[in-house]
């Protein structure tokens, strides 16, 4: 019962906390505008992806219906469930304070992949690319996307998002090999995101005497851990639609060891330069 409530509260439990407070100054029946939920954090702005979800969450519970571009306020119904709401609030917080290692295993398929097998392995993970999107809509405050490959459809479909999540506050970092025929053909997305103060592209693909040293794993980490992807999954249009790839999603203590091991490796990259793609 409530479940889009308690998954976005234990996602989003200072934001979500924030446009609860703000609702509860309004009166019942009164028309709020997206702005207003965006803004009701004074700490920061949210984005569109979490003013949604935050939505999702108060309509579950019936405190906010929506209304043409908006959203009318039901405050019977917030007064009415403040116990609820407290209650998991303390409950997540209890879990916080008492971490585990928890994961879940996604997969992408390619597109004439049996119907029955699909079917069955849908039973036991959940969609790749549907889980990337989700660790990256989740950030808050760093977000670090690492891929050997990278490719312009893949980067094109992501920018919107990266650019919503950096107008937020979010810093992002984008690890890549950025040998020369990806940074011709990813120039122009990447020469757009880098316009921006909290976007940074790195490179570590390194040839001495002939030994190459590089990466080849492939994950997407939201804010120091709290939420990760790892696996076997280029950010690539064959990477995330067109082949059988496997990865899992973490939190605990394994994705803060991953955002930790994945920061050294960021640490002896090299950062690319803005005129480095205008060469291009």
């Amino acid at each position: 019962m409530f479940e889009q409530y308690v998954k976005t509260a234990a996602r989003l439990p200072d934001l979500l906390r924030a446009v609860e407070e703000y609702l509860a100054g309004k009166q019942d029946g009164v028309n709020i505008a997206v702005s207003e939920l965006a803004s009701a954090d004074p700490q920061r702005l949210a984005s569109k992806d979490e003013v949604l979800a935050i939505a999702a969450a108060l309509a579950d519970l019936g405190i906010i219906s929506t209304q043409n571009s908006g959203f009318v306020v039901n405050a019977c119904r917030l007064l009415e469930t403040v116990a609820f709401r407290s209650g998991v609030a303390e409950a997540i917080k209890c879990v916080s304070n008492h971490p585990s290692t928890v994961s879940t295993l996604c997969v992408a398929l390619p597109p004439d992949f049996a119907a029955n097998a699909r079917d069955r392995v849908y039973e036991i993970a959940v969609d790749l690319r549907a889980a990337i999107l989700d660790v990256i809509a989740s950030a808050e405050s760093r977000l670090v996307l690492a891929s050997p490959f990278w490719d312009s459809e893949t980067l094109s479909e992501l920018t919107p998002l990266l650019e919503r999540r950096m107008e937020s506050g979010v810093d992002v970092t984008a690890l890549g090999r950025f040998r020369q025929k990806e940074m011709i053909s990813l120039s122009a997305n990447l020469q757009k995101l880098m316009h921006h103060p909290n976007f940074r592209a790195v490179s570590w693909f390194n040839v001495v005497n002939g030994a190459v040293s590089t990466f080849h794993f492939k994950t997407v980490i939201a804010d120091g851990g709290q939420k990760a992807y790892l696996g076997t999954a280029n950010l690539t249009a064959s990477g995330l639609r067109s082949r059988l790839e496997v990865g899992s999603i973490w939190s605990g203590d394994i994705a803060h060891g991953l955002a930790a091991l994945v920061d050294t490796v960021i640490s002896i990259g090299s950062t690319v330069q803005l005129a480095d793609w205008n060469a291009y």
